[in-house]
């Protein structure tokens, strides 16, 4: 199973709250928080270790699949210092 960077999966969730055609500021998300499982392992890219992770593919596992972990996340929109 090919799996991608884990930054290209946590940054698909996050832009799955935003809204889209709407002016920014009609709504604005400033808080999101997510606990869904997620499926990660690593791979060596080189001489350094790329950290992999997304979503599972299937609802519906099989006595072959390794278990999912959890991943919760918590994003605010803040102040950068």
């Amino acid at each position: 199973m090919s799996r991608r960077p884990f930054s290209h999966a946590l940054r698909e969730l996050l832009e799955s709250v935003e809204p889209k055609g709407i002016e920014q500021e009609q709504i604005r998300v400033v808080a999101a928080y997510f606990d869904v499982p997620v499926e990660v392992s690593l791979r060596g890219k080189g001489e350094a270790t790329e950290f992999l992770g997304d979503l599972p593919n299937w609802r519906w596992r099989t006595a072959f699949d390794l278990p999912p972990g959890r991943m919760r996340v918590r994003c605010e929109i803040g102040e950068s210092q």
